[in-house]
């Protein structure tokens, strides 16, 4: 495990030398700002997250809006305007339904970009496994989900957090994960061992002692950002289910 500490270290030193600062959006053309949207509707309610860079690099300033500028959210006919949160802009409806979320960027003096717009992806169920079950090493799980979309794509992750021990025989937990790219088609099936060669140290773990496993289906839709926001990003709808099993090494 110290091979993981010394990695965590040197991410921690490349990324200092990255200073990120923030400056006004009146000091910005439309047309010069990144934009990244996140949409996630979840069992009660949907959010909104925006945030406006000057690039998509490490080094990208924050955008901070200035001058009377504004991020306008839309769902199901409720108008809200987005808060900063951070170094972000951030919102929430009370509504997990179906439906067009636009995002509207109003500039005081210079050109808005009304028309960013995704749909959120439908509501499903996680029907396999049942919570708290347990897999051992050498055995499969299948993950199960109801209504289905065919025609669209989902995301079933394994989040596996793990005991281990380090070189002077030290136990910490660590966590690991395995990601599939799926057509939704409501089941996909993997071996407990396939997600456990995830993890590069296969020699720390400690064997026979439980695991929480946290699997999540996540539906993703890729929606549009407004023409004026020539520099680029992405607006994207999320939807999520989990259930949390054991797992055995």
């Amino acid at each position: 495990m110290n091979k993981n500490i010394s990695l965590l270290t040197m991410f921690l030193a490349v990324f200092s030398l990255y200073g990120c600062t923030e400056v006004d959006s009146q000091d910005i053309h439309t047309s010069g700002i990144y934009t990244d949207i996140s949409v996630n509707a979840r069992a009660d309610q949907t959010s909104v997250s925006v945030d406006l860079r000057t690039g998509n690099a490490i080094d990208a300033d924050s955008i901070l809006l200035s001058s009377g500028d504004q991020l306008i959210a839309t769902l199901s006919g409720e108008s809200i305007a987005l808060s900063q949160a951070g170094s972000g802009y951030t919102g929430t409806f009370a509504y997990n339904g179906t439906s067009e979320v636009t995002v509207s960027l109003r500039r005081n003096n210079g050109i808005n970009a009304p028309a960013s717009t995704v749909v959120t992806p439908a509501d499903f169920q996680i029907t396999a496994p049942d919570r708290a079950d347990t897999f051992n090493a050498g055995e499969s799980i299948t993950v199960a989900w109801v209504p289905t979309e065919p025609a669209g794509t989902a995301t079933v992750d394994y989040f596996l957090n793990c005991q281990v021990t380090d070189d002077r025989g030290t136990s910490s937990g660590a966590a690991f994960r395995r990601a599939f790219d799926v057509v939704d088609s409501g089941t996909h099936t993997v071996t407990i061992n396939e997600i456990l060669d995830t993890f590069g140290y296969q020699d720390d773990l400690v064997r026979g002692v439980s695991c929480p496993m946290a699997v999540s289906v996540t539906r993703t839709r890729i929606g549009n950002l407004d023409p004026a926001l020539t520099k680029g990003g992405s607006i994207l709808a999320t939807r999520q289910k989990s259930v949390v099993v054991n797992v055995i090494p």
